[in-house]
């Protein structure tokens, strides 16, 4: 107590007044504490006896002044938060007293301080070398009470703090980190406080984060093949100086590294190597520095190790070649520098006296014409030129077959054709050539431009039409179809000659018909002309006939009537029928025309064909008198007339009518039946009567004699 508040303790009890035990007693901060400028602090008292609220009060100079007010008027509960001000010092003190009266009150036993919040980096404070992927430390010292502290990288002297290195770690003063994978020659630390990032502070100047040192291998780095014994290379990038390295084999895909090739090296790029006898398809180099071991790198994939070799890949066996044929010898090397030999061995292996190339490139292929060597048990041997001691063989017996033959027997020389006629071009052919092309030359061999056939059967003969090339110095090739070069000509030349123009001539045919007569419902041939090729040279081809059917009736028209339809025949097959009053039918007076057009008949060089006029008659019965027909033909109705001489030719009459009829060239193989049907005579009924009269007339001689 002061010696004011003491007085008026005495003066009151002087007075008489009678007062009861009052206090207050200051219990936090009461000396030796430290709080930070903004920082939420509880102040905390005790009381007895005080009637009403209090006023706390903050002094900067050991209690000599009370000039900053924390809390007005605020209840006495005994504790109460404020922020601390912003009034550092080391001679800070607290006073409660009560609020009116200011009678009752205590302030801090002893000074305590009020400091200013402050955060300093430390390291790295500048000028340091931090290494991409590297452990480093950042360290700072702080001033105050607060919780944790970010931490962030500047790469651009402060500009900006993009990079996170550590957030709300505690405010310790130390924070390991791994530097991260920005390299700048411009970097700052900054460390903040993490609630309101006002306090903060960073590297005082900048540091270099560079980048990791790195080796890359870049030979071998897989699908290599390196030889026992010769010489290689192994190369690899290097960056940031990683120092010497050592060089080193797996022979397991990278599972372990157990042989040296060259150890503490320089860190060159490049070292020569003897490759060592570790034969393996799995072999990986790794160049890694001296120093640390951790500097490193291998190759990407697998590479071989091998003995110099060379394999055979074709022919391997079950090949077929032909001989004279073209065929390519193709094998891969290991190690194998310089030329390589080819040779031949027609007894499995046995010996190998025919050499197919010798002093050829080791290119791995090589075209070869077969050797007139035929046999089923060949094999081929690639070995290298120098020593002959590296080489390799067909794995089994290939074959080579005599070639395929192809011979022309016709035409072969001296023949004389004529276009337009069928001809056989024969041949013989050995070894199963295949299917074959057929071409003709004109100019004794020099050129093949006619093709008379393509892709044919291989069976020795193909009939050909010959066509319109006409010459004197004519050959025939037959080559196979595949290749085009197993083939043969003819010996000599041969001769196509164009054709002499057909000659037809028309003539009476065989069969024609005399006078006859017919029944209703049946068919009759009228006519029968013969055309025959005279000319030899030619094939003619009738395309139209016109006939004329004249009426033997003085009422033609009632007799047309009865005609169903007239048709051209040749052998057994119609060539047209023409219906009554049909397309092509045509009537002047008692003459009835038909033209059958639209033909196809063909009569080759040197043949003749029968042609038939055939008419069908209606049923019912016949007018009267019976009406009579008879047909003709002109050589001016076939073709139009062109190239036809001789004829004409006429039938005889048939004459309609219901009794028997009594020509054999009669088209209906029922006219008795018909003439039987209707009443009237049947021809075999009356041909059994005349039998029965021969009969008894012969019993009627017998009895006589």
């Amino acid at each position: 107590m002061r010696f004011s508040s003491l007085m008026i303790a005495v003066l009151l009890v002087a007075a008489g007044t009678s007062l009861s035990a009052q206090s207050y007693t200051v219990t936090s901060p009461n000396g030796g504490d430290t709080l930070t400028v903004g920082q939420m602090v509880t102040i905390t008292w005790t009381s007895a006896g005080v009637p009403g609220p209090l006023d706390i009060d903050l002094s900067v100079d050991s209690g000599a002044n009370y000039t900053v007010n924390l809390a007005t008027n605020t209840a006495d509960d005994g504790t109460e938060t404020v922020v601390v001000p912003n009034n550092p010092g080391a001679l800070c003190r607290i006073r409660v007293r009560d609020n009116p009266g200011a009678a009752v009150e205590d302030e801090s036993d002893a000074d305590f301080t009020i400091v200013t919040p402050s955060i300093t980096v430390t390291a790295p404070n500048g000028a340091e070398n931090w290494t991409v992927g590297g452990n480093q430390n950042v360290t700072w010292s702080s001033v105050g009470s607060f919780g944790t502290v970010d931490i962030q990288l500047s790469t651009n002297s402060g500009g900006a703090y993009t990079v996170d290195l550590q957030l709300a770690t505690a405010n310790d003063g130390t924070q390991s980190i791994t530097v991260p994978n920005n390299p700048t020659a411009t970097a700052r630390v900054r460390v903040r406080d993490t609630t309101t990032g006002a306090i903060l502070d960073e590297s005082d100047a900048d540091f270099t984060i560079v980048a990791a040192p790195t080796i890359t291998v870049t030979a071998p780095n897989g699908g290599e093949t390196w030889v026992i014994g010769a010489a290689d290379t192994v190369t690899w990038n290097s960056t940031g100086s990683p120092g010497n390295v050592d060089i080193q084999l797996s022979l397991n895909s990278g599972g372990a590294y157990t042989v040296d090739l060259q150890l503490n090296t320089a860190d060159d790029g490049t070292q020569g190597i003897t490759v060592p006898n570790n034969p393996t398809t799995t072999a990986r180099v790794r160049v890694r520095d001296v120093g640390t071991g951790l500097i490193l790198d291998e190759s990407n994939a697998d590479f071989t190790i091998a003995d110099p070799s060379i394999t055979v890949t074709a022919p391997n066996g079950a090949e077929s070649w032909t001989v004279g044929g073209n065929q390519n010898v193709t094998w891969t090397s290991v190690g194998v520098t310089g030329t390589v030999d080819i040779d031949l061995s027609t007894d499995g292996g046995g010996t190998f006296p025919v050499s197919l190339a010798a002093g050829t490139a080791n290119d791995g292929t090589q075209s070869i014409v077969v050797p007139n060597n035929p046999s089923v048990q060949c094999r081929v041997r690639v070995s290298d030129s120098a020593t002959g001691l590296i080489l390799d063989a067909s794995n089994a017996n290939f074959t080579i077959t005599t070639a395929p033959t192809i011979t022309v027997t016709a035409p072969n020389g001296g023949e004389n054709l004529s276009v337009g006629a069928n001809f056989n071009v024969t041949w013989t052919s050995g070894g199963s050539p295949g299917n074959v092309d057929i071409h003709l030359s004109t100019d004794g061999g020099g050129t093949f431009p006619v093709l008379l056939i393509s892709n044919t059967a291989d069976d020795g003969t193909q009939s050909v039409v010959i066509p319109n090339n006409p010459s004197v110095q004519c050959r025939v090739r037959v080559q196979d179809n595949a290749t085009q070069t197993i083939l043969d000509v003819s010996d000599a030349n041969f001769t196509i000659a164009v054709a002499a123009p057909a000659a037809v001539t028309m003539s009476v045919g065989s069969g024609n018909p005399g006078s006859q007569s017919v029944s209703p419902g049946s068919s009759a041939t009228a006519l029968v002309f013969r055309l025959t090729e005279t000319g030899g040279g030619s094939t003619y081809t009738v395309t139209s006939v016109s006939a004329d059917i004249t009426v033997l009736h003085p009422t033609p028209g009632v007799a047309i009537a009865t005609i169903q339809s007239i048709s051209l025949r040749r052998g057994s097959s119609t060539l047209g029928s023409i219906t009554n009053g049909g397309a092509g039918w045509g009537v002047a007076g008692s003459v009835i025309t038909v033209n059958f057009n639209a033909l196809s008949s063909a009569i080759t060089a040197s043949t003749s064909a029968d042609f038939r006029i055939v008419i069908s008659f209606t049923g019912g019965t016949p007018p009267s008198p019976n009406p009579g027909f008879q047909a003709g033909v002109t050589s001016g109705d076939v073709n139009s007339g062109a190239s036809v001489s001789g004829g004409p030719v006429n039938g005889g009459t048939i004459t309609l009518r219901e009794d028997l009829p009594d020509d054999p060239f009669a088209e209906d193989d029922d006219d008795s039946c018909e003439l039987a049907a209707r009443g009237g005579p049947a021809w075999p009924l009356a041909l059994l009567a005349m039998l029965a009269g021969v009969a008894a007339l012969v019993r009627r001689r017998r009895g006589t004699e």
